[in-house]
C-alpha cells in the first residue's frame, strides 16, 4: 500500500509478506517479489513480514535493501529465541532511527518495531 504521511512530500510504500520456508519454495517467491517490487514506481519502501529466512542471505537476495531491525524473534515462548525469520527492510531514501524486538504478544513470533525517517 502506498501511504500518505502527514507532512510528507513524497509517496511512501509499505509491503507486507509471509514467505514460505526455504524447503517449500521461498527462493521462487523471493524472485517473484523482487520482480514485482522492481516493476513498481520507485518510491521509499518498507518490506516487512515473516520471511522465513535469516538476515545475511536475505540481504543477498534483496540487494539495495537494508535491515531496520536485528534481533531474534522466534520462538517467542523461549527465554532465548534462536532465530530471526521476521524482518523489516527499507529501500530508497529511508533512514532507520531505531529498531527493536518487542515483548511477546500472542504469536509464536515476537513483534518488531522500527522508527524510520524519509530523507
Amino acid at each position: 500500500a502506498d501511504i500518505e504521511l502527514p507532512g510528507a512530500t513524497v509517496p511512501f510504500r509499505v509491503v507486507g509478506t509471509h514467505l514460505a520456508h526455504l524447503s517449500q519454495g521461498s527462493p521462487r517467491h523471493i524472485v517473484a517479489l523482487r520482480r514485482a517490487l522492481h516493476a513498481l514506481t520507485p518510491v521509499p519502501c518498507v518490506l516487512a513480514g515473516d520471511m522465513n529466512l535469516w538476515g545475511p542471505p536475505l540481504v543477498l537476495m534483496f540487494p539495495g535493501w537494508t535491515r531496520a531491525v536485528r534481533g531474534r524473534t522466534w520462538p517467542s515462548w523461549s527465554s532465548c529465541p534462536v532465530a530471526q525469520p521476521d524482518h523489516i527492510l527499507v529501500r530508497g531514501p529511508v533512514s532507520v532511527e531505531s529498531g527493536e524486538v518487542l515483548p511477546i504478544t500472542g504469536s509464536d513470533h515476537l513483534p518488531m518495531r522500527a522508527s524510520l525517517v524519509i530523507d
